[in-house]
């Protein structure tokens, strides 16, 4: 009998021993398995599917989503604070139900749905309407060696300066590629560097010499060391406004 076990115990080991060696031989794998699956990369924050840094639990805007996809804002049209957006499938089909809907582009769609199936976010109910106050008012910019500012091309011209220095103001108070737009029925200077592509972009302008909005990152017009006793848009009576990307620039616009 103890002859008969041991015998037992051997032959147990030696399958033992050949398992072993068969899981070996096929790299450490289950048999059957195939090739193990692809690693995903788990650092905080990327995602290898999309290709692109993707903050861990949402979204910021919709690069951060698939093609099919959109960022969805609840309530507006920036991420703000510690809550994201969730990245949600843009409709394929809509209802035709008109209902006017503004859409965080600018842009006035049929309803909601046609906003979210273009990737876009609902800024809110109704059409996109523009400035009443700017519906006869067009905007020039006045660069020279005096003035770098914006007014209104239907009065009269601004006074002529005479061309006696090297650098025009704009270039002097860092206003790259000026323009002039119209808010609250008022001509303001904006850049055309300072693009954008929601609200959340711009960031308002009120000093001593500029009304105006900027793209959050870049400097403000540079105004001369001197004291004001108003603001720049104080002193053109306009204290309601609040910075927007309008067609793809940092602008004013009222409240």
């Amino acid at each position: 009998m103890k002859t008969l076990n041991t015998l037992s115990s051997a032959l147990v080991a030696l399958a033992l021993s050949s398992l072993v060696l068969a899981l070996a031989g096929c790299g450490g794998r289950s048999v059957g398995t195939g090739d193990a699956a692809p690693k995903r990369d788990k650092s905080p924050g990327v995602d290898i599917a999309l290709g692109i840094d993707a903050p861990v639990g949402g979204c910021r805007d919709n690069r951060q989503c698939n093609a099919s996809q959109y960022c969805h804002i609840g309530g507006g049209c920036v991420v703000t604070g510690a809550k994201l957006g969730e990245c949600r499938a843009r409709p394929k089909a809509c209802p035709e139900l008109y209902s006017p809907t503004c859409g965080c582009d600018g842009i006035t769609y049929g309803n909601p749905c046609e906003a979210q199936s273009k990737g876009v976010n609902v800024k809110r109910a109704g059409a996109c309407e523009a400035d009443p106050l700017c519906s006869n008012v067009a905007c020039a910019v006045i660069d020279d060696c005096c003035s770098c500012r914006a007014y209104q091309a239907k009065g009269p011209p601004p006074p002529s300066c005479p061309a006696t220095c090297k650098t025009n103001m704009c270039e002097v108070r860092a206003v790259a590629a000026p323009y002039g737009y119209c808010a609250a029925g008022k001509c303001l200077l904006g850049s055309n560097k300072d693009l954008c592509r929601n609200d959340g972009d711009c960031r308002k302008v009120d000093s001593c010499c500029a009304c105006t909005s900027v793209a959050i990152g870049h400097k403000e017009p540079i105004c001369p060391p001197v004291p004001c006793a108003a603001t720049a848009c104080a002193a053109l009576g306009l204290t309601n406004l609040r910075a927007s990307c309008e067609n793809d620039r940092c602008q004013l616009v009222a409240n």
